[in-house]
Parts: C-alpha cells; structure tokens; sequence
C-alpha cells in the first residue's frame, strides 16, 4: 500500500522531539500543510503528515469505505516505524480516533496524544 508523505524538515535549532499529523474524513496530509507543519518546522520540529489509505494521494481511494480503523492503524505506525526517534502525533477528528485506535492496539507510545 503506498501512503502519501509530507515531510518538512526543522528549520532552525532541532527540537529533540518529531511530529506525526493524522488528518480527519475527507481531507488528506495537505491540509496540515497549508499552515501547521511550515510553523512548526520554522519553530524546529521535524514533521510529518500522513494521508491514510483511500485519502489524499495514498492508494486505495476506491475502497476508501471498505476501510477500518485497524487499516488506518496500520498506517500510522507505518509512519511511526519510519519516523524512529521520539514523536508526538496530533490527530483530528477521524485522526484522533485512527491515533486512539493505534495506542489501543498496542503501536509505539507516542509522548502524547491529542
């Protein structure tokens, strides 16, 4: 399965910790693009934002509604996997419950969830 990554670097003095964004229905990493990962690379953290599968530019957009959470779970430690230092990952909507459903099954603990 291929999953859309946005990846913007620190941009300044690296904050020891990285940030993983999960998205909410309907909407892909693009939209923590537009404002979220350049402010908080600009304030030295490295971030990351995912598209699920079936959103954004990931595969899977025509079995979108076949979906669960356990296979967006599976996306998230995916990137959690590939992230391998210390992070904190920030849901929304769809996102908190896909990062809730990943610490319920036991995935990497994040420092935080929100």
């Amino acid at each position: 399965m291929t999953i859309e990554i946005i990846h913007r670097p620190a941009q300044c003095k690296t904050r020891p910790v990285r940030l993983l964004f999960v998205h909410g229905i309907s909407v892909g990493a693009w939209i923590w693009d537009l404002h979220f990962l350049r402010h908080f690379s600009d304030l030295g953290y490295d971030c990351t934002a995912i598209s699920l599968r079936g959103h954004g530019k990931s595969a899977g957009r025509g079995e979108v509604r076949d979906f669960s959470l356990g296979d967006f779970s599976a996306d998230v430690a995916w990137a959690s996997r590939r992230m391998g230092a210390p992070h904190v990952i920030v849901g929304h909507s769809l996102g908190g419950a896909v990062v809730q459903n990943f610490i319920m099954r036991g995935g990497t603990r994040p420092r935080a969830s929100h």
